[in-house]
């Protein structure tokens, strides 16, 4: 559906690696650094402090495997023909035309409100006057009140819908994600970007290039 938006930005959160190398002035040939992998209270993999002022490339574990395996969905077709989504995209736009509908017919009762003002405000005395316009001047308040209300009310809806969609997806591929042994699986568009619905847990170096960062940021 394209006018309802569901893949948001923000939505989906890859662990990107970042490689990064330290310059040291040696003679002859460096060292090879020391990698020495533990497990830190939390129970997260992490490296050694013994290593973490040799070289930013020592913080990546050897046992790191490769990534190979990539696979993609095409956007179009997933969300044409997955039952779970056409449902919940007809239950929201359902919801929305009764919610648009009843906006529509708030503003027309005000417009025609305004126009019956118009029409006897010249045989109205000033006290009369000034009091309906005060009226319509809240009415009008109210109908915007209640515009930000359907926007704020549907978004939300939306977001828990998508939501639910990505857990839908997360599941499945984590499942099918060890079964054939993928590392990524996008979900592609052409034309439009693309996302990353499954990453192998496996490729995930988040705490090394962490560990990597603050260690160089405290060596300023």
């Amino acid at each position: 559906m394209k006018n309802l938006s569901l893949i948001l930005n923000g939505v989906l959160a890859v662990a990107i690696g970042v490689l990064y190398y330290l310059h040291f002035s040696c003679a002859g040939s460096c060292s090879t650094p020391k990698t020495a992998v533990v497990t830190d209270s939390l129970g997260q993999t992490v490296i050694s402090e013994e290593v973490l002022g040799d070289s930013a490339i020592a913080y990546i574990p050897d046992s790191l495997p490769p990534a190979g395996n990539v696979a993609f969905l095409n956007f179009d077709e997933l969300t044409s023909k997955y039952q779970f989504y056409k449902d919940g995209v007809k239950s929201l736009e359902s919801d929305f035309r009764v919610k648009q509908n009843e906006l529509v017919a708030r503003q027309k009762k005000l417009e025609e409100d305004f126009m019956r003002y118009q029409q006897l405000a010249p045989s109205m005395n000033e006290e009369t006057r000034a009091g309906k316009e005060q009226q319509l001047a809240a009415d009008e308040k109210k109908l915007y009140e209640f515009r930000d209300q359907l926007e704020g009310s549907f978004a939300g809806k939306e977001a828990e819908f998508n939501k639910s969609f990505l857990k839908k997806l997360d599941g499945y591929f984590t499942k099918l994600g060890k079964e054939k042994n993928y590392d990524y699986v996008f979900i592609y568009s052409k034309g439009g970007p693309s996302y990353i619905v499954y990453a192998n847990d496996k490729l995930n170096i988040t705490n090394f290039t962490l560990q990597g960062l603050n260690s160089l940021y405290k060596k300023k």
